[in-house]
This record gives C-alpha cells, structure tokens and sequence, in this order.
C-alpha cells in the first residue's frame, strides 16, 4: 500500500517547500552580519518599511523561523488527512462522501503551503533591501496578489469542503462515534473520544475538520503549535 505521505505528497512538492522554508534562514544568516543598526519589522501596502527596530536576532530571523514552523505543522495536517484518507474503508455512499471531504481539504492545502512558504521567502528578502532602501517597488503589489490568491483559494475550497461535509453527515449512521453528541465537548467545539482509534474527524460546528483530542498524536501537534506560539510571542517582543 502506498503510504499516505505518497500519496498525497508529490516528492518534487515536499522539496519545493522545504526549501522556501529553510534557504531564507541560510539567507538571513549570511546577510545578519551586514545589516545597519535599525531594520525594519513591518511594512505598508507598497512594500515600505513604517515600523523599525534595533537590529537583533529574533526580529531578523523571525519571518523565516515563522515560515518554517508553519510549514512542519501543514506538513503534519496534511500527511494525517492523507492517512484518514487512506484508512477509509467501504463502497458506501458516506465513506465515499467522508473520502471526498477529506481529499478536498489536502487539495486546498497543497497550494496554500507553496504560496505561504513563497510569501515568507519574499519577506524574509525583502528586509535587508528595504533597511538599505533598495527595496524594489513590485514588491508590494506581489505580496497583495499572493494574498489575494490565498483568500480566492480559501474561500473555494471551503465551499468544497462544506457541500461535501453537508452530504458526508446526511448519510452517515448516527452510531459512528464522531457523529454522537456525547464524544463533543463544549457544544461541539472539541472532540473528545478515548475509545475512537480515528484522528481526524470532521467538524461538528464550522466547515473542514477537527482532531480527536484523546488522541496520542494530540501531543505532537501542542508541541509544534506550541513552537509556533513561542515564535510569534518572540517576533511580537522583538518588535
């Protein structure tokens, strides 16, 4: 059987984002050095620096540290959506509607981690040139449109998602654990389920899916949201 990352995960792909993720940290690495004093942290629609600080470690590294610790955990969503995938058994008309639900969520996520990971590089770039002032002028409108396609490819894949949740609940049995009320917490935010073996599950408020918090991999994914957070806290303190 061709495990989940293969099949969901073209190689040529993985290489693709792994080096947006980690060339920008060698980057920045080689250019630290060389950066004035004060380098800029945030800039405005046209790509101009309008917040600065004093030149450090975190500020410099953070859009690059950022990138790649988003790019871990969408590496991890999307092999578990391909495992949920996979472990779908039954010529059923809900597990083929549960098959579809969850193949649309990894092919909204295959673009959505290249343009992120391209958004950050870009970033992480553009900060030495527009602390020298040399920062080309497309540089804003680039950054607009990427953001643009992701919201497009969000909001279309979301109304994927949603018509085929919609049809995968009106033909499931009621007795499969995540569709009963006792195995949600919080009116339906979380799912909690100790005796479920499955994962991933789908969302029983909003669209998309949601994760089995009983489960052992729950552990995996705190640790790198929390790496994450600890990111973004150091990015906002640097700043």
């Amino acid at each position: 059987m061709v495990g989940p990352s293969k099949a969901w995960t073209p190689l040529w792909l993985d290489i693709l984002v792994a080096a947006l993720a980690i060339a920008p940290l060698f980057y920045m690495a080689y250019v630290y050095p060389d950066l004035p004093q004060r380098i800029p942290v945030h800039w405005n629609f046209q790509g101009e620096p309008d917040r600065w600080t004093e030149k450090n470690f975190v500020a410099a590294f953070f859009p690059g540290l950022l990138s790649l610790a988003l790019q871990v955990i969408l590496w991890m969503l999307i092999r578990d959506l391909g495992a949920a995938v996979v472990e779908t058994k039954g010529a059923d008309a809900a597990s083929g509607y549960r098959r579809m639900t969850l193949s649309a969520n990894v092919q909204m996520f295959q673009p959505l981690r290249i343009l992120l990971a391209a958004m950050m590089a870009m970033l992480t770039s553009h900060l030495p040139l527009s602390a020298e002032q040399n920062a080309p002028g497309w540089f804003g409108p680039v950054m607009a449109a990427i953001v643009c396609l992701i919201l497009a490819i969000v909001l279309g894949g979301a109304w994927r998602v949603w018509r085929l949740q919609r049809k995968w609940e009106a033909e499931a049995s009621p007795a499969i654990p995540e569709f009963r009320a006792e195995n949600w917490r919080w009116h339906g935010l979380f799912y909690y389920s100790p005796e479920d073996a499955t994962f991933i599950v789908h969302r029983e408020i909003g669209v998309g899916f949601t994760i089995n918090f009983a489960h052992p991999r729950v552990k995996v994914y705190a640790l790198a949201l929390a790496a994450l957070l600890l990111i973004a806290l150091a990015g906002v303190f640097a700043a």
